[in-house]
C-alpha cells in the first residue's frame, strides 16, 4: 500500500482530535496550506516535517521517508 505523506498527517491529524486551524497556528502556515496537503494539491515543505512529528507525536524519519518516495513518484509522472 502506498501511504502519501498528506494522507498520513491528515490520519494523524484526525485521530488526535487537532483542527486545521491548531495545526496550521502551531507550524505557522494558513489553514489553507493544511487543505492543500489534505487534498493533495501541495506538499507541506521539508523543513516543517520536524514539527508536524513533534505536534503529532510521531516520528520524523516516517514521515522523511513518505516524502522522498512522494517526490520521486511526483518527479517520475512528469517525466
Amino acid at each position: 500500500m502506498d501511504i502519501k505523506i498528506c494522507q498520513t498527517i491528515k490520519k494523524l491529524r484526525l485521530s488526535n482530535n487537532i483542527s486545521q486551524e491548531t495545526l496550521a497556528n502551531a507550524l505557522g502556515i494558513s489553514t489553507q496550506a493544511i487543505s492543500k496537503w489534505e487534498n493533495l494539491r501541495a506538499l507541506p515543505d521539508i523543513t516543517l516535517l520536524p514539527d508536524i512529528a513533534v505536534f503529532t507525536n510521531e516520528y520524523y524519519s516516517e514521515y522523511k521517508a513518505q516524502y522522498i518516495n512522494h517526490t520521486f513518484v511526483m518527479q517520475a509522472r512528469k517525466l
